[in-house]
């Protein structure tokens, strides 16, 4: 397997173990720095906060949560990743009570690894249209 073939594996890993809420695989994929800056939701530390983060605790959605990637590239040292974001607004989110209405954004996302583990996330999401779907 290439380099760049494992690279993309380990994010999509992260991914899977994120989404699933599986704080053992976020450990086992990702530095115990991790850090993962959400505009509008402050920064996120360590593979704690990144599988709670991830599973919408604290955000008003909620599952399924899936990260279902559409294209991954890596270069200077960079995964960068497209995906769609799909999962439910089921709690209070930026203000707004929850609708129960579905969500299907795409995300433009760049992963940093160093070591065989993820150790930085800069996640861009259409939160445009994320509002939209649920106002």
């Amino acid at each position: 397997m290439s380099d760049e073939s494992a690279d993309i594996g380990l994010i999509r890993a992260v991914l899977r173990a994120a989404d699933a809420g599986d704080l053992d695989g976020c450990r086992n994929t990702c530095t115990p720095t991790w850090s993962s800056p959400l505009p509008g939701a402050g920064c996120g530390r360590g593979p704690r906060d990144l599988a709670r983060r991830s599973r919408g605790d604290g955000r008003g959605l909620s599952g399924p949560a899936d990260h279902a990637a559409r294209r991954c590239v890596r270069a200077a040292g960079l995964v960068a990743l497209r995906c769609t974001l799909t999962g439910t607004h089921r709690g209070p989110f930026n203000g707004l009570e929850p609708t129960g209405r579905p969500i299907d954004v795409m995300s433009n996302d760049f992963y940093r690894i160093e070591d065989g583990r993820g150790v930085e996330g800069w996640i861009v999401t259409d939160t445009g249209t994320l509002f939209a779907q649920i106002t």
